[in-house]
């Protein structure tokens, strides 16, 4: 392939100059591991969304997600479908009692949390959340890495083994430097260079083929109903089971650690409404966009053979070269940010959880923040190492680390998080259930029994593992002594906004709270069963509202 114009290569090179800075700034920024954790908790609440949005789908939605639609017409649009109630779920379940829990269990990561709610009887819990997470994450990032490659081989013209050796340096590199910083204020950008993407592209697209109605006049006249049907040419039973298989798509949201840290990292858990609405938003643009995407480019190119390069290659058929070079920086944007993410999970997890949990419990934080980042970089390369070596397409290896995460974490996640009967006994038999039997079912397993038409190991596997997880996790919990007595204050505790948010709202004032029964009045810094409406009703009552937060703030 030719090599790029010059104004997308000096696009390309700005922002990595770009990326650069940020990881210098994030380096200096950081101060001890819960700042480059979780960036000292203080991410107000677009900033925490848009960063969750670019780290949960990057390389997936715009290289992934088009290649699947390409290969597999409409049909394929069904898996996104369920991403959007999925991460509306995780948003209302997860969100806010996750980033109250963590902060009053003093966790930075999602197997310390684990750890630390089930109790230091059950270690098994903290070493299966840190295999698990270890394991699928080297698929992850591996993936990452090789969309990566791809965007910049197919759309700069540097060569595919140029393009695998930048992805590779840019990815560790400022992982290393910035931590959790540096990562969330890169992912923001490149939130919005995804949000552009799905836009820009899909309108340039109509427009080449003279409108909307003649784009799918021609793509109905040159594929069949495989191609151009809601259910591609299924009917009865397979169908219905095909489309409710792929709720599974939607429920992995719920616990990925690499997206929840966005949540313990949110300065005001109150607003989690700003951010569901952030959120849709992001998610309706891309399910929209990119499948028109993907429509021109079966027409374009219908002999593409690599179905991961139709995005870079759809970018530079339709766009102007300055917004072509934008586009291009912001697909390899994409992929470094969840990469990044991951790698940082898979590093504090050797770091936090392991190094200081379990090995050398009187370290400092910054032998912490030294062996994390020695780990992000021994699983770089070893994400590099399946990345070089793997026949997958983007979208095949991104489902399938997806899924094996959700099914080793939801269970002891949302039932600890909600159930104070959850045990650590329950949660290690549901993370191995979750763990093993997404492995097996996915890597070793096909056929079996037919329902609709196909095997049962054919279909994806996150809804049948998940189910087997939480029951499992659930009848051992029954069957086994309950947690230690203060769980059952802490969920009470978590149901009420706790102290640190009620100072947000009071500037950390501590004075006089809401009327009480009998006449007097109570502290609201000591009023942890109210709710938010009434400390901030309070709060207004008894002050101007120029002392109140500004929506900047929000």
């Amino acid at each position: 392939m030719a090599l790029a114009s010059p104004i997308i290569l000096g696009t390309f090179v700005v922002y990595l100059i770009a990326v650069l800075a940020i990881g210098v700034w994030g380096a200096n920024a950081t101060e001890d591991q819960d700042d480059y954790l979780l960036g000292g908790r203080g991410l107000n609440i677009v900033w925490a969304t848009l960063s969750e949005q670019a780290s949960l789908w990057s390389g997936w939605l715009t290289v992934g997600f088009p290649g699947f639609v390409y290969s597999s017409g409409i049909l394929g649009m069904w898996w996104f479908f369920w991403c959007i109630p999925g991460n509306l779920l995780a948003w209302g379940v997860v969100a806010k009692r996750l980033r109250r829990y963590s902060t009053l269990l003093k966790a930075l990561t999602l197997p310390e949390f684990l750890g630390k709610r089930y109790g230091k009887r059950y270690t098994s819990v903290i070493l299966l959340a840190a295999a698990g997470a270890a394991y699928f994450y080297f698929f992850y990032v591996g993936a990452q890495i090789l969309a990566g490659s791809s965007a910049i081989n197919n759309g700069l013209g540097l060569g595919e083994d140029i393009g695998f050796a930048l992805t590779v340096v840019i990815v560790v590199g400022y992982t290393l430097g910035g931590g959790y910083l540096a990562v969330s204020l890169t992912d923001v950008m490149q939130g919005i260079l995804m949000m552009v993407l799905a836009i820009a592209v899909p309108i340039a697209t109509i427009a080449q083929f003279g409108g909307f109605a003649n784009l799918i006049n021609e793509f109905n006249q040159a594929t069949d109903a495989t191609v151009s049907s809601w259910t591609a040419g299924q009917s009865g039973l397979g169908l219905w089971v095909s489309i409710i298989v792929l709720v599974g798509f939607g429920l992995p949201f719920l616990a990925q650690p690499h997206g929840v840290t966005r949540y313990m990292s949110m300065k005001k858990p109150s607003s989690i409404g700003y951010g569901m609405l952030i959120m849709s938003l992001f998610q309706g643009l891309a399910l929209v966009g990119i499948p028109i995407l993907a429509f021109g480019g079966i027409l374009l190119f219908p002999d593409i053979g690599n179905v991961d390069a139709l995005a870079p290659q759809m970018i530079v058929e339709t766009l102007p070269p300055w917004l072509a070079g934008i586009l291009l920086a912001g697909i390899v944007a994409a992929v470094m940010s969840t990469a990044d993410s991951q790698l940082l999970v898979v590093g504090s997890t050797v770091g936090e959880d392991a190094y200081k949990g379990v090995i050398a419990q009187d370290a400092s934080d910054r032998q912490v923040v030294l062996v994390t980042r020695a780990a992000v970089l021994v699983a770089g390369a070893i994400a590099a190492g399946i990345a070089w070596t793997t026949p997958d397409t983007v979208f095949t290896a991104i489902a399938f680390a997806w899924g094996g995460l959700g099914t080793t974490f939801i269970a002891p996640l949302v039932l600890g998080l909600w159930w104070e009967r959850a045990n650590g006994a329950g949660a290690v038999v549901g993370m191995f259930i979750g763990f093993f039997g997404a492995a097996a079912w996915s890597q070793y397993l096909s056929g079996g029994p037919v329902i609709g038409g196909r095997g049962i190991f054919d279909y994806y596997f996150v809804l049948p593992v998940l189910i087997l997880s939480l029951a499992g996790d659930i009848i051992v919990s029954l069957l086994t002594e309950p947690p230690e007595e203060q769980v059952s204050e802490q969920i009470i505790e978590i149901s009420s906004p706790m102290e640190d948010e009620i100072a947000l709202y009071t500037g950390g004032s501590s004075s006089p709270g809401p009327a009480t029964a009998d006449g007097g009045s109570t502290d609201i810094m000591d009023s942890l069963t109210v709710t938010e409406e009434s400390v901030v009703t309070e709060f207004a009552k008894r002050q101007s509202f120029s002392d109140l937060p500004s929506a900047t703030s929000i």
